[in-house]
């Protein structure tokens, strides 16, 4: 049996979702209050739990042989540093240490590309560079350089756990929407008027579900792997967007100079969620973005499709996801 934390969110219900077409058996770790009409059609366990809870991560892991660790808090600003801490570091060290307790056969920690350490451009991101909490870009990032560091000191101890660290995720199946996909989304409620300079390196959340796999079936203890897919920038996309709905906006486009305007405009009337655009998000888009995916694709058999292909399911995806809301914009 399999266990997935966090698999009512967007990785994470991708990933059950291949693992029941697979014919696999699945339980769920979802919080106590978490929506999960997300993976609700599908024939799995759902329990609910907190990883940040020991207790509930006991009763969890009860008859499981593989944990894939998806459960986490994305933060692309600074609020609530303590609680991006204790979700990200200690949530994760619960499931390593009582995942080596339970005897567990195998775990995939997702990780992510925010938690190596941030090193100019012209230099290719890879698995021999370190993962840093001193210089990896963020709070966020920071968090996940933490956790992954404390999951290779289990691994030491015998946890049988391998590491996939995913780039941007991007894709269909985004019931909640991600940033990547709300931008995507906006524009095709008709709310988008600028773009912006910078881009970054984004990845099939499908294919990532595979990378996940793969690590799990062909990965070795305690390797890191990089799932990374194409680098694109958002005048691309935003002229992909264009030519798949056969549309001509025209977006006004703000220099890199005046973004940190724009963040401050945004952050102001984000209402309370986190805004497309802050501080952190706009030091990540104009950061290194040469990442190479050479390890995974060797080792494991990874590939990543073109966003073009990506693009072109996402807007489909939410064509009738979000049907009455895109027709009323």
């Amino acid at each position: 049996m399999i266990l997935v934390t966090g698999g009512a969110g967007f990785l994470g219900s991708v990933l059950v979702r291949k693992f029941v077409d697979n014919g696999e058996t699945v339980r769920v770790l979802a919080l106590p209050n978490e929506d999960v009409s997300t993976i609700s059609n599908l024939n799995v366990e759902i329990v609910r739990g907190d990883i940040r809870n020991k207790g509930n991560l006991e009763q969890a892991m009860k008859g499981i042989e593989s944990v894939y660790h998806c459960a986490g808090m994305i933060a692309i600003t600074s609020k609530n540093p303590a609680l991006l801490y204790d979700v990200n570091v200690n949530g994760t060290a619960n499931v390593a240490q009582v995942a080596l307790h339970e005897g567990i056969k195998s775990m995939v920690y997702v990780s992510s590309i925010h938690a190596f350490a941030d090193i100019p451009r012209g230099l290719t991101i890879d698995e021999t560079i370190p993962i840093s909490p001193v210089s990896a870009i963020g709070m966020y990032g920071k968090t996940k350089a933490i956790a992954t560091l404390k999951i290779l000191e289990y691994v030491k101890k015998g946890l049988p756990c391998k590491i996939v660290c995913p780039t941007g995720i991007i894709g269909p199946f985004d019931y909640r929407p991600s940033r990547m996909g709300q931008l995507i989304l906006e524009f095709m409620q008709n709310k988008t008027w600028y773009t912006l300079d910078g881009g970054y390196n984004f990845v099939d959340v499908r294919d990532v579900a595979d990378g996940c796999i793969l690590a799990s079936t062909k990965g070795q203890n305690g390797e890191i792997y990089i799932l990374s897919g194409e680098y694109l920038t958002f005048k691309r996309l935003f002229s992909i967007l264009q030519a798949k709905l056969k549309v001509k906006k025209h977006l006004i486009y703000i220099p890199r100079w005046l973004l940190k305007l724009v963040a401050t405009i945004e952050m102001r009337h984000a209402e309370g969620k986190e805004p497309l655009i802050t501080y952190e998000s706009l030091e990540i888009i104009a950061s290194n973005s040469m990442i190479s995916r050479k390890k995974a694709e060797n080792e494991l058999g990874f590939k990543s499709r073109p966003m073009d292909e990506t693009i072109t399911d996402t807007i489909e995806w939410f064509n009738v996801a979000f049907q009455s809301n895109i027709k009323g914009a």
